[in-house]
């Protein structure tokens, strides 16, 4: 065999080779991936987070409701206004009263009044007032301490209960008009309107009453309270007058030295003609 046969015979295996071997290279081993030189395409981002619920708005929580508090004002602090009373106009006072201090004390016991204490002191309603500097002779009270020229030798009063009624006689019946007048009995006219006074009454009186006395029943005819024009009243003369005794009686006040008064002259009435 010549020599460019053997030489061809020797170079075929080695082309055999070198294909194999260019083969193997693009297709790689097998059981071994081949390796690519090119870059993979770019390939969007697939989202694989789970699908998202549709949003859910968390309940809001009201809150509770706060106290405002007021600025503090940094200026001071203001004081209150105190509104006064009106003033008052000055009242005009009496003149200065000093109690007597050379009489001795009384303490005034249930039941008195300053007429007894006057009489049973020997004194006087105006002088014991004036002494004591009373403004009001009707009032004085339990436990007040009064000076009187003397003490009583006995208590003033008793109670109440066992007081004896103090009467006094005094004045005199006055009959505006009547048909005859002889020693105290007076003949009237009937049906005529005549006047009725208590001449002569004593002071201290704050009501009288008039009366028509006959065998011990006595007949009101008339009451007067007012004694500071004296006590009278107006009456129109019965026709059945037959000598009955016109007489008139008074209440006093408390500061009074009595507790009743009457007329002191009798005077009887009839029905003239």
């Amino acid at each position: 065999m010549s020599a460019s046969s053997r030489f061809k015979i020797l170079l075929l295996p080695l082309l055999f080779s070198t294909l194999v071997g260019c083969n193997l290279s693009q297709t790689g081993s097998p059981g071994v991936p081949a390796t690519s030189t090119e870059m993979p395409a770019t390939v969007p981002p697939t989202n694989t987070a789970s699908p998202t619920a549709p949003p859910t708005q968390a309940a809001t929580e009201t809150p509770a409701p706060t106290a405002t508090i007021a600025a503090t004002a940094t200026s001071p602090q203001s004081v209150p206004v105190v509104q006064q009373p009106p003033t008052q106009q000055p009242v005009s006072q009496p003149p200065t009263c000093n109690p007597r201090t050379d009489w001795p004390v009384y303490i005034v016991a249930t039941g008195d009044t300053l007429g007894r204490l006057a009489t049973a002191t020997n004194s006087t309603i105006g002088a014991l007032a004036a002494a004591n500097c009373l403004t009001n002779a009707n009032v004085i009270h339990v436990g007040q301490a009064l000076r009187v020229p003397r003490l009583p030798r006995v208590p003033a009063t008793s109670t109440p209960a066992t007081l004896p009624e103090v009467w006094l006689t005094q004045g005199t019946v006055h009959i505006s008009s009547y048909l005859n007048a002889d020693a105290g009995n007076f003949q009237l006219q009937p049906g005529e309107t005549i006047t009725l006074r208590w001449d002569g009454a004593p002071e201290g009186l704050i009501s009288a009453t008039f009366y028509l006395v006959s065998g011990g029943q006595r007949q009101q005819i008339g009451h007067d309270i007012d004694p500071n024009d004296g006590f009278a009243i107006a009456w129109t003369v019965p026709a059945s007058l037959g000598g009955e005794l016109l007489m008139i009686e008074g209440s006093a006040m408390n500061a009074a030295a009595f507790d009743y008064a009457r007329t002191l002259a009798v005077s009887h009435v009839y029905a003239g003609t």
